[in-house]
């Protein structure tokens, strides 16, 4: 994620800023529509926005992570949350499976898996690249 110099977002940053935005809007509508504490809403608020964690982690503080890498995991986020979200909404414990599995684990695993399997598959980044952004100089 990078910010131009105008303020506009661009990138991937952009792509999780629309996740994000999305995850409150339908946190929202599920708020209206169904009678649930706001207790129960921040639960699944924070599932969301905690899956995003791997993208952090993954382009901040590994080399290998790839643009598509980054693209998959908050795709897949996207779809983990929605899906533990319609089927566990009106639960009052949910678990993933039934085996005392929370929502916001599973996603947060889903999320890295497919951010570390993309990357791989995918073509690295260029050294050039990667020096300027991790501002590592090569020892001559």
């Amino acid at each position: 994620m990078w910010i131009h110099r105008w303020g506009q977002v661009k990138g991937d940053g952009l792509l999780a800023g629309l996740l994000a935005a999305g995850m409150l809007a339908v946190t929202f509508i599920c708020s209206l529509v169904v009678d649930r504490s706001i207790f129960g809403l921040a639960i699944w608020s924070f599932t969301g926005f905690a899956s995003l964690f791997p993208v952090l982690v993954g382009e901040r503080f590994w080399r290998r992570a790839t643009a598509a890498g980054v693209i998959a995991s908050i795709l897949t986020v996207a779809a983990l949350w929605v899906g533990v979200l319609t089927a566990g909404w009106s639960v009052p414990n949910y678990s993933v499976l039934g085996i005392g599995l929370k929502p916001v684990v599973a996603t947060v695993i889903g999320g890295s898996v497919s951010l570390f399997l993309v990357s791989l598959m995918t073509r690295p980044v260029a050294d050039d690249v990667l020096d300027r952004v991790f501002c590592e100089e090569k020892a001559s």
